[in-house]
Order: C-alpha cells, then structure tokens, then sequence
C-alpha cells in the first residue's frame, strides 16, 4: 500500500469537493430543469384551455346573434300580422 504525501492529500480532497460540488450543482440544475419542464407543461395545458375558452366564447357570441336574428324576424312577422288585422278591420 502506497502513502500518499500530504500536498497529494490535499489535491485529492479538493478534487472531491469539486467533484460534489459538480454533482450537486448537477442535481440542482436537474430539479431546475424537471421544474421549467414542469412549469412549461402548466403554460401549455393553460393556452389550450384558453383557446378551448376562446372558442366557446365564439361559438356563445354567433349563437346569441343567430337567435337575436331570429327574434327580430318573429317581431317582423308579428307586427305584419298586426298590420294586416288593422287593415281587414279598418275596411268597411
């Protein structure tokens, strides 16, 4: 078995602390990365929802429309038909 000189020691130390200090840094730029990852799946899961919300919304506003169209058309209807009536009553 070899005996390593105290300079020798003192380098392999400091190379060990380097090293857990990469290994750690190393471990905390994974969580980091596992986060961002993470964090990038939440922003994209929440656009999808906002354009399924957009679209909805679209969809509401042109069915509001549609039927706003139709309920003016039944007023038109009705007030031609109460025009008529006037008219068959007014006649002598």
């Amino acid at each position: 078995q070899q005996t390593r000189k105290p300079h020798q020691v003192k380098e392999a130390k400091a190379a060990t602390r380097e090293k857990h200090r990469r290994l750690q840094h190393g471990a905390e730029f994974a969580a980091d990365s596992q986060d961002s990852g993470t964090i990038r799946q939440k922003i994209e899961k929440s656009q999808e929802e906002a354009n399924r919300l957009r679209e909805q919304q679209e969809q509401l506003l042109a069915q509001q429309h549609l039927q706003d169209q139709q309920q003016q058309h039944q007023q038109q209807i009705q007030e031609a038909r109460w025009q008529s009536q006037r008219q068959h009553q007014q006649q002598p």
